[in-house]
């Protein structure tokens, strides 16, 4: 991502403002790896100020805050970011990821429901849109629903772990173990050392042997 926006950011401004975003988003990239958020953070604000003027800039900062501040468990913070960068950028999926997941960590799954639908129909080739949406279906209580956007993420990416975990446990409150013990089984496959993904794989035995004795 940040090697995609340095190039954009390259193509406009002035040498001196290109060399210091050039230089503070290569000390961003660092920070992160090296998991140093505060140090990311300051840097970050650095790159808002220094990039008033270039959109590229401001858009990934804007992305990389908001995901800091998720991780983090600051969701005052990251929502007060999300909003400002819808503000400025209404089109950008990725926001609209952000904020329906943010909605969600504060239980408010139809404010998530509408972000992560407006995520998705923008850029309909995400499985992780997907599959955040048909999670927050499952949570909502819209299974059926939820099933067919977990399975529609898994068909953008059979890989992904967590859309056959969460398609799994949708199964199961369907009532259907067999189906959901086998998206448990890929889960784990993909994730052996995820000891949530290890947790639905035993929900879906247990509920699978119960079937099974009836």
């Amino acid at each position: 991502m940040a090697e995609t926006l340095i190039t954009a950011i390259s193509s406009t401004g002035s040498g001196r403002v290109v060399t210091i975003v050039d230089h503070l988003i290569s000390r961003i990239e660092r920070a992160c790896a090296e998991n140093r958020p505060t140090q990311a953070i300051r840097d970050l604000m650095r790159l808002l100020r220094r990039g008033r003027r270039n959109s590229a800039a401001r858009r990934y900062a804007l992305c990389q805050l908001a995901d800091l501040y998720l991780a983090t468990d600051d969701l005052p913070r990251a929502l007060i970011t999300i909003r400002w960068g819808l503000r400025l950028f209404p089109g950008h999926d990725y926001l609209h990821y952000l904020h329906g997941y943010a909605q969600s960590q504060r239980g408010r799954w139809r404010t998530a429901n509408r972000a992560l639908r407006r995520a998705c129909l923008l850029n309909p080739r995400s499985a992780e849109y997907h599959r955040a949406l048909g999670w927050c279906l499952h949570q909502q209580g819209w299974d059926l629903l939820g099933e067919k956007f977990l399975r529609r993420a898994i068909s953008l990416s059979p890989t992904h772990a967590w859309a056959q975990a969460d398609l799994a446990l949708c199964l199961l409150r369907l009532s259907r173990p067999g189906e959901a013990l086998k998206h448990a089984r890929a889960a784990v496959c993909l994730r052996p050392s995820d000891p949530k993904i290890a947790e639905v794989l035993q929900a879906a035995h247990r509920l699978a042997g119960r079937h099974t004795f009836d």
